[in-house]
């Protein structure tokens, strides 16, 4: 496993059937039944279009506060945003290292592509944490490729 440098937690409110440690999610944002909710503060605080990864259950036996969304009621976690695993030139794979992330543009359709195009912002800066190894498959355009954990 590899070391994070500095985790960066929220508290957040999800669904209770959602509420397990090491669950993962992609945030989408709140829908429109919560815009009057006393909660949506709270819920809607993660940024959209990020991978969240739920690190703890907070009172975990509180009652759920109660949710037109979800059945099962809302309960308060902590997250952190999930490392992403992409593929980066040889030469730029040094963990530690602070990098803009550009995915790699290729017409290939290959089993790499997943991690040569991940789905990121273009020129987003990330850390890279730690190096996962070689692509599964020998690139077809040749290029030189490692496989990496990148935080924001």
């Amino acid at each position: 496993m590899f070391a994070v440098s500095e985790r960066k937690t929220k508290l957040t409110l999800i669904a209770k059937s959602y509420a397990k440690e090491g669950f993962e999610y992609l945030f989408f944002g709140l829908a429109d039944e919560c815009n009057s909710c006393r909660f949506r503060f709270t819920c809607g605080n993660l940024e959209k279009g990020r991978k969240y990864r739920v690190i703890s259950i907070k009172n975990s036996n509180n009652k759920p506060k109660p949710c037109k969304v979800h059945e099962s009621g809302v309960v308060l976690v902590e997250v952190e945003e999930s490392p992403l695993v992409a593929a980066v030139e040889s030469k730029k794979a040094l963990v530690g290292s602070l990098i803009e992330y550009h995915p790699i543009k290729c017409e290939e359709n290959c089993e790499a592509k997943v991690y040569c195009s991940p789905k990121v912002r273009e020129g987003e800066k990330y850390r890279i944490e730690g190096i996962i190894g070689e692509l599964p498959v020998m690139c077809r355009k040749r290029k030189d490729l490692r496989i990496v954990m990148l935080t924001r």
